[in-house]
């Protein structure tokens, strides 16, 4: 996925847009067609707000916040699939793997090397915040990571917690409060609410062993 999405180019974001309807077609192509209609929604705010104003060349966010399995990590993805077409160095990576790097770096006396790659990018895309708990030094090397990224290149971030909650992600409100204060400053929020399409055709199975009993 990281190899993917990685594209290397300085051509401006308007010079090298993707129009609105290939962008609709990327996102609703990933998804289950039945949750088409609610996703197309999304898009549409989505582009309207973000890419017709090129939120890239305004250095702002946009975060995804919704429970496991409505479609966060397809919508973010096909944004940086978007961009990386547009020429724009984007990287992907979970949230996991993000503290994992940055957590060895550390104890290996080269974190000013790893923020710095992590930081070059146009667009970094973190997936799935919320989902595992990290102690106080982790939360410490991601603010540091947020602050250096901060009007300077676009974040796109996956949450499946309330806001009011990182603080226990984090271990502590105070950092949660910073980072949040510095993702939520130029930013996009899109709140997706639905059932998870991952346990849509056990749910649908029983629904109908439901009815038959």
């Amino acid at each position: 996925m990281e190899d993917k999405l990685e594209k290397f180019g300085q051509n401006s974001f308007m010079d090298n847009f993707v129009k609105t309807d290939d962008i609709l077609n990327d996102m609703c192509g990933i998804i289950e067609s039945s949750q088409k209609a609610a996703y197309q929604a999304v898009n549409i705010a989505l582009v309207q707000r973000n890419w017709l104003l090129g939120f890239l060349d305004n250095h702002e966010n946009i975060l995804f916040v919704g429970s496991s399995g409505v479609g966060k990590t397809h919508l973010a993805t096909s944004i940086g699939i978007s961009c990386a077409k547009a020429r724009n160095i984007t990287y992907f990576i979970t949230f996991e793997n993000l503290m994992n790097q940055l957590k060895a770096a550390h104890h290996e006396n080269r974190l000013e090397s790893r923020l710095k790659f992590f930081a070059k990018y146009k667009v970094l895309i973190i997936d799935e915040i919320g989902y595992i708990p990290i102690d106080l030094d982790s939360a410490n090397l991601f603010f540091q990571l947020i602050a250096r990224r901060y009007e300077k290149n676009s974040t796109i971030i996956t949450i499946n917690t309330p806001f009011s909650r990182l603080g226990e992600i984090f271990g502590s409100a105070t950092l949660a409060n910073a980072v949040l204060d510095r993702l939520l400053h130029h930013s996009s929020v899109i709140s997706i609410k639905g059932p998870s399409y991952r346990l849509k055709d056990k749910r649908a199975y029983l629904e109908t062993q439901e009815a038959e009993a």
